[in-house]
């Protein structure tokens, strides 16, 4: 229709007054911010930057908004670049969106479509649906944002062919959003995870691509019913594929490879379907399930990976015709999970396991193995039989609560563990070869009294291991090259005879935990670390058994009470010993102890039998709580000593001591047998058997009494031939201490004495800081000063004053002293040295450099009359 000119005038003018003011019309160019208010057809003219605010608002239905390659730039300030609120029937295209907190955001829109933008660099998202339903997000690509995608309560929407590539958090978000179809998107190389559901349900995701995220390919919490077919969730850093929380979705046809965590992973989720999904070349499971209940697996491939599907915790699970291949450890784990069904699974180079760390049977027997192979031969699961023979075309064994089975002739190779018995007591396992298996040849869970013997068990992680187990027999088995040979952990009681287990990668035998314990007749030779390691296990025998050509023979750790004897030890090391005490020989007789040998120079090469019982001369010493008190030599023959031990008294010495214990320090040796004991007699009333330390016998004399001793040093060499030629006489005086305290009752220090030969020896010591002596007398009497008897009561030796008047020894000092000495001839003062005396001690003691500061005394008896003053008895014997 035409417009006259008039009315084309006029319509132009509104037009340009409404574009100045708010917006714009219909078939209009878009030069700068505006709002879209009226339904029509737009385009950009230009590029347009804004520093705040929406670039361009849509407020009406029924428009289309063509970007025509144009950006719209928010320089990383501005809110948003498009923003459509409560409309419908919306188009926009060709427009790329950067540097907004939103690029597009839709809220309350429908029925619209977004085609072949980009959203780059936006603060939060690129493209938002907030509330909105059936709308078409196609060809549309973005990266950069925190978020690309997001669907916020959004339903019926179609998101097809977009690329959601490198985003600081997620690709593609989904929250609380249902029956949405996502179908041939990629999302690759985002921060976190590439598709993400939460509270979503009822969405179909179909060949999209979400790989190489630094998270989660898809990643699914708390959504139900949805239906994920032929997507590819490749090289992420987490897991391909998660579901969390997540029941009944159908997982159909995608492919998982190659993941540093799970192909699959499920934690906390029900009823789930995977049918003939791939899942290979994972570094960590193919599919690993915690506490997730009722899922069926169906026609799935998972091959090459770390390890293959592992059930944790989940019970009521279902495998049917799946394909495990080439996993590392397992093709599938069974652990603390009940009633799974394996049925027609096809296994190889690794087959299947069941373990728990509790002895709930259900954990054990409750499950439906059938029809399943390992490398071709048949996979047999036995639960509560009683009696019966295993067919020998067995590829891998499984008992659980079984008993009176017979495994005999068995070839049981290159899977998880050859043969496993759980909860199985009384069953006889007999020349079974068990090699190459991943983790056991042979291992025992709770299981008691199984004789196991003749088995050859190679290249395994442990030959034969036991958790658990006890009274079982395990005789004449052959391992070898295995990472460790025999494992037993809080396993009693068992029996181990003649088995040979060498050139294992660290252990020949191991026990931990494990307690009584018979290792007899064995031979561990050539391990790379330990022939025999046993740590916290005690009362173990171990007899007769050959460690030669390990780093370590024997090992214990915080092990004690075993003994140890009648073995060979040829090693790097024949023992190390940590925290622990043990026996290491029996009775004298033939093979009481143990042979030690190394290159020439180990113990029993080194040393001999000079006293023909059989055994080295002198004991080995392991340390000091190990000795081998029977060490076996390797020269049977009984040498001969004919000399004495050569004997010096180091200490102590002709001279009084004035402490009444003496360190008793000898020098003894014996050039041919050596000293098997020195002892120190002191006057025939008491022995004392000294200790080497060192190149010296220690010892010490004990608390003696005052008085004259004489000591006698008797060395005995391994030949039996003693020197008792040797003795010192010394004597022990030892002073009487009394407080040193002053007039006003403080202890500042000590007085000591002693009378030798009769002179009276005393000195005064400081203890306390700050206190220091000037003067120091001292004065003796045969009777109390308090005996009106005596000299010094009747003869008044005391001035008016209170002052001692006769002292007989009186000495100054300045500057004044901590410390001073003196003595005094008893034989020159009228007092008879051979009786009791009464001393006087006094000080002139300073304080702080105060002279005379105060009077203080040896602390003893008070005079009657002048309790300032105080006198000590001496006793003289």
């Amino acid at each position: 229709m035409k417009l006259s000119g008039f009315k084309t005038a006029i319509f132009l003018s509104i037009l340009i007054s409404l574009a100045f003011i708010s917006g714009v019309s219909a078939d209009t160019a878009i030069n700068n911010v505006c709002e879209i208010n009226k339904s029509g057809i737009y385009y950009l003219n230009n590029s347009i930057t804004s520093d705040s605010g929406n670039i361009i608002t849509i407020t009406c239905s029924d428009v289309v908004l063509d970007g025509n390659g144009f950006y719209l730039d928010g320089n990383g300030v501005a809110e948003g670049g498009i923003y459509a609120n409560g409309v419908t029937n919306v188009t926009i295209k060709d427009v790329t969106v950067q540097g907004f907190r939103y690029g597009i955001y839709l809220k309350y829109v429908d029925n619209s479509t977004l085609e072949n933008n980009a959203a780059n660099l936006n603060e939060l998202v690129g493209i938002y649906l907030l509330n909105s339903t059936n709308n078409i997000v196609t060809y549309n690509n973005g990266s950069d944002n925190h978020l690309y995608l997001v669907l916020e309560n959004s339903n019926n929407n179609t998101i097809t062919n977009n690329t959601a590539n490198s985003n600081g958090d997620y690709g593609i978000f989904l929250d609380s959003s249902d029956n949405n179809t996502i179908t041939g998107n990629t999302a690759n190389s985002n921060a976190d995870d590439g598709i993400y559901l939460e509270h979503s349900h009822n969405n179909v995701l179909t060949g999209n691509t979400a790989s190489l995220n630094k998270l989660t390919g898809i990643d699914i919490w708390y959504s139900n019913y949805n239906e994920l077919t032929n997507n590819t969730a490749n090289s992420n850093n987490d897991s391909g594929i998660y579901l969390a929380v997540s029941d009944n979705n159908v997982l159909t046809g995608n492919t998982a490879n190659s993941n540093d965590d799970c192909g699959i992973q499920l934690d906390g989720s029900i009823n789930n379907t995977f049918t003939g999904n791939t899942v290979s070349s994972n570094h960590e499971n193919a599919i690993y399930m915690l506490d997730s209940y009722n899922n069926t697996f169906t026609g799935n491939t998972a091959n090459s990976n770390e390890y293959g599907i592992d059930l944790d915790g989940s019970h009521n699970n279902t495998f049917t015709g799946n394909t495990a291949n080439s996993n590392g450890d397992y093709g599938i784990l069974i652990y603390d999970s009940e009633n799974t069904a394996l049925i027609n699974n096809v296994f190889n180079e690794s087959g299947m396991h069941i373990q728990s760390e509790s002895n709930i049977s259900a954990y054990w027997n409750t499950h439906t193995i059938e029809n399943n192979t390992v490398n071709g031969k048949p996979i047999y699961y036995f639960k509560n039989n009683v009696g019966g023979t295993v067919p020998t075309d067995a590829g891998q064994v499984i008992l659980t609560n079984c008993s009176g089975m017979n495994m005999e002739n068995l070839n049981l190779s290159n899977t998880t563990t050859g043969l496993e018995l759980g909860l199985s007591s009384g069953n006889n396992i007999t020349n079974v070869t068990a090699n190459s298996n991943f983790w056991e040849g042979i291992r025992l869970y709770y299981s008691d009294n199984n004789l196991l013997t003749g088995n050859t068990l190679m290249d395994n992680s442990n030959g034969i291991s036991m958790g658990d187990s006890d009274n079982n027999a395990l005789t004449g088995n052959t391992l070898m090259d295995n990472s460790n040979g025999i494992v037993l952990g809080t396993s009693n009681n068992n029996i181990l005879t003649g088995n040979t287990a060498n050139s294992n990668g660290k252990y020949g035998i191991y026990l931990s935990g494990s307690n009584n314990n018979a290792l007899t007749g064995n031979t561990v030779n050539s391990n790379n670390k330990y022939g025999i390691y046993i740590m916290y296990s005690n009362n173990n025998n171990i007899t007769e058994n050959i460690a030669n050509l390990n780093y370590y023979g024997m090992y214990l750790e915080n092990s004690n009470a075993n003994n140890i004897f009648n073995n060979t030890f040829n090693n790097t090391d024949n023992f190390a010993i940590l925290n622990s005490t043990n026996y290491w020989n029996t009775s004298a007789k033939n093979g009481g102890g143990n042979r030690w040998f190394s290159n020439g120079t180990g113990f029993s090469e080194t040393h001999f039998d000079y006293d023909g019982d059989g055994f080295c001369d002198p004991y080995y010493t392991l340390d000091g709580n190990n000795i081998d008190y029977l060490p076996i030599p390797l020269d049977p023959t009984t040498h001969s000593d004919t000399d004495v031990p050569d004997v010096t008294i180091n200490s102590p010495i002709e001279t009084t001591y004035y402490v009444n214990n003496i360190e008793i320090n000898v020098t003894a040796s014996d050039n041919i047998s050596g000293i098997s004991a020195v002892i120190a007699e002191i006057e025939s009333f008491k022995n004392i058997t000294l200790e080497l330390d060192g190149d010296y016998y220690l010892g010490n004399t004990g608390n003696l009494s005052n008085g004259n001793y004489k000591i006698t040093i008797n060395a005995t060499d391994w030949a039996r031939k003693s020197n008792s030629a040797e003795s010192v006489n010394f004597k022990i005086l030892t002073p009487e201490i009394y407080d040193l305290t002053t007039e006003n009752n403080e202890n500042i220090g000590l007085v000591s004495i002693f009378v030798d030969e009769d002179i009276l020896n005393f000195t005064y010591k400081i203890t306390e800081p700050n206190w220091s002596i000037s003067e120091i007398h001292l004065t003796a009497f045969n009777e109390s000063p308090n005996d009106p008897a005596s000299m010094w009561y009747n003869e008044k030796y005391l001035t008016k004053n209170g002052k001692v008047k006769t002292f007989y020894f009186n000495e100054e000092f300045d500057p004044s002293a901590f410390e001073a000495s003196g003595t005094i001839n008893l034989t020159e003062i009228p007092v008879d040295p051979s009786s009791k005396l009464y001393i006087a001690a006094n000080a002139v003691v300073r304080k702080d450099g105060v002279k005379k500061f105060a009077d203080a005394w040896a602390n003893g008896t008070s005079i009657s009359d002048r309790t300032d003053i105080m006198y000590v008895e001496y006793p003289l014997e």
